[in-house]
């Protein structure tokens, strides 16, 4: 079991991290295909869209299990299971060979890699002369019988949360069962859920959960995407408020409190008392086209958004204009294409009342 964070200084920075100085999973910024990041080199897809970007740190925490033998002979493949920032990237990967020749570790010049022996091997960082750096790295040897490697790796985020509140995950990584919304606006891609359009949102729509909350905190990643053709309409999440059918015969629409993010920040109340919260310091903590930490906590009638370890707003509201709902992920109406990505989505109810994510 390894656990490893890096960071990359510069465009195009380039390392590896070697597992039993044979199997290397990729450290290069700007790659996206099977050589490039967080991939196991050559084999398996990139999942470059885990990545925090360049001058963040990022973290690998890995469970893998040697190649198996029999006579001599590899009658097992080394398996592999690994998160990319509190993100499962792959799960129960068999490794095939050596790439990269003889430099590239043991068993890189048996033939063409592909000749794996049962020899022991540790950890290697690779150096090619960019400037990334490494730090918190720990390796805690497993018995590992059976060819399995699949774990589940609490987020620091989830760790952070009392162990009062039990912990729900509203996202299974895969598809879109707990929630509820048009599916021509909401999917599944590369474990996360994406609201996105091309042509015209007569009306906001919204993916909802099932389940409806009053007490509750909630935590997620969100990223919207930035370029000459998409448009800067904030997002947000609805609750405590009323689903019903909107303009355009839209049957996932909302009216009630909007706790808004990207471009925008603070409380809208749809279709009722318009802006009750200015977005105060939210702006300002925003990365724009990167993943921002949101954290949402409602105590009765006292709701507190905070976004990358700062809080934006602690607005009490009149009791009656809070019931339980449920909650919902906003794509604005908008004449111009959108795309959001959430994930990491977890919810408690009858929370504690501090927020977890704010570095007091």
């Amino acid at each position: 079991r390894l656990h490893i964070e890096f960071l990359i200084a510069k465009p195009g920075g380039n390392s590896g991290v070697y597992l039993q100085n044979r199997h290397e999973i990729q450290v290069l910024d700007g790659d996206k295909t099977t050589h490039g990041l967080a991939a196991i080199i050559n084999e398996s897809e990139s999942p470059y869209h885990a990545y925090h970007g360049l001058g963040n740190w990022n973290s690998y925490d890995i469970t893998f299990r040697a190649a198996r033998f029999k006579d001599g002979k590899r009658v097992e493949k080394a398996r592999v299971t690994m998160y990319f920032n509190g993100q499962k990237v792959h799960t129960e990967f068999e490794a095939n060979q050596v790439w990269g020749g003889a430099n590239s570790g043991i068993d890189g010049d048996n033939d063409g890699g592909k000749g794996i022996t049962d020899t022991p091997g540790g950890l290697k960082l690779q150096c090619e002369g960019h400037d990334v750096r490494y730090r918190n790295t720990w390796i805690k040897e497993l018995n590992l019988e059976q060819p399995v490697t699949d774990f589940n790796e609490p987020t620091v985020t989830e760790a952070a949360i009392p162990k009062t509140e039990t912990v729900q995950h509203l996202f299974n990584e895969k598809d879109l069962s707990g929630w509820q919304g048009d599916p021509s606006r909401w999917s599944v891609v590369q474990g996360m859920i994406r609201g996105a359009n091309e042509d015209k949102v007569t009306s906001s729509t919204y993916l909802f959960t099932d389940k409806k909350f009053r007490n509750f905190r909630l935590l997620l990643e969100v990223k919207q995407t930035m370029s000459d053709r998409h448009s800067t309409m904030h997002s947000a999440v609805a609750a405590l408020g009323q689903q019903f059918t909107d303009d355009g015969k839209n049957q996932f629409g909302f009216k009630g409190p909007l706790l808004m993010f990207c471009h925008d920040w603070g409380i809208w109340d749809a279709h009722r008392r318009n802006r009750v919260v200015p977005g105060a310091a939210g702006g300002e903590l925003e990365k724009k086209g990167e993943w921002n930490q949101i954290e949402i906590l409602v105590n009765g009638d006292r709701i507190r958004m905070a976004t990358n370890g700062k809080e934006v707003f602690d607005f009490t509201d009149k009791p009656e204009m809070l019931q339980a709902c449920a909650i919902g992920l906003q794509l604005h109406s908008n004449d111009q294409p959108q795309e959001y990505h959430f994930r990491n989505l977890l919810l408690t109810e009858n929370p504690e009342m501090d927020l977890v994510t704010v570095h007091k």
